[in-house]
């Protein structure tokens, strides 16, 4: 499985390619000596992206930045290895300058400088004294202090953006809510009007229907009680006839037809 292609974003990029024409124009195309040039572009890539890479990653980057530039991979890698040794004394140097004050401070930076010329005084060449190495030293240190600084701030800034830009977006949302509670909260207070309005008029039918039933059931009772005291006085009167019929058929009244006794066979 292949590697994904290295690539620097947006902002790394812009500043190594500001960073680019200074160091051309110090550094004219040489097929002698590529090193001079290769210090000051791996040093620019560091500051554009705060880490160093592989020879392998630096010829990437300098076929797409520097195509014209063709170094060694031995020539890379030595350059590599040194800006290694070079921010290592730095960082450290940085830690001591920050614990350290007045007199102090000086003698760090210059212990500092006499360091970096015991390593780099055959690459680099000159007959600076140490006074005017100590004012490079603390040139460079404080130049790098504040990229760095100004790097932070480019960040701070971006972050600040663009949480305002979420800040406002959270704000529209917020209010989109609100205006939409209020809505859904009118919508629920009419409903709750219409369901007390709709428990109320149920309550009113309930007692309506009660009363009507109680009314029928009242009634009907009524009308059982009739119906019984009518049975009981069609009986009474079926026993009055009976017996009155039965004088009457005593006394010689002529029995009907129907009742005679061979009417029954």
């Amino acid at each position: 499985m292949s590697r994904p292609p290295f690539h620097l974003n947006d902002d790394q990029a812009r500043v190594l390619v500001q960073r680019l024409p200074e160091i051309t124009a110090r550094h004219p195309v040489s097929n002698r000596d590529h090193r001079p040039f290769v210090r000051d572009f791996l040093r620019a890539v560091h500051q554009a992206t705060g880490q160093t890479y592989s020879p392998a990653i630096y010829r990437r980057l300098l076929d797409v930045y520097a195509p014209d530039r063709r170094p060694s991979t031995t020539t890379l890698a030595l350059e590599k290895r040194m800006l290694d040794d070079e921010l290592g004394d730095e960082a450290r140097a940085g830690r001591e300058i920050e614990q350290a004050s007045g007199e102090e401070l000086a003698l760090v930076i210059e212990r500092a400088i006499e360091n970096a010329l015991g390593r780099e005084g055959p690459r680099r060449g000159g007959g600076a004294t140490t006074a005017d190495l100590l004012a490079v030293a603390q040139r460079d240190f404080l130049q790098e202090r504040l990229e760095e600084t100004e790097r932070t701030l480019d960040d701070v800034r971006a972050q600040a953006a663009r949480l305002a830009a979420e800040l406002q977006a959270a704000v529209a949302v917020r209010d989109s809510l609100a205006a939409q509670l209020v809505i859904a909260n009118a919508t629920a207070e009419k409903q709750g009007q219409r369901v007390e309005a709709l428990t109320k008029e149920l309550e009113s039918n309930r007692a309506f229907a009660m009363r009507a039933v109680d009314g029928v059931r009242g009634e009907t009772r009524a009308w059982q009680e009739k119906y019984a005291k009518s049975q009981e006085d069609l009986q009474r009167t079926k026993q009055h006839l009976e017996y009155f019929r039965q004088i009457a058929y005593q006394r010689g009244a002529a029995i009907p037809a129907d009742l005679r006794p061979e009417a029954a066979k």
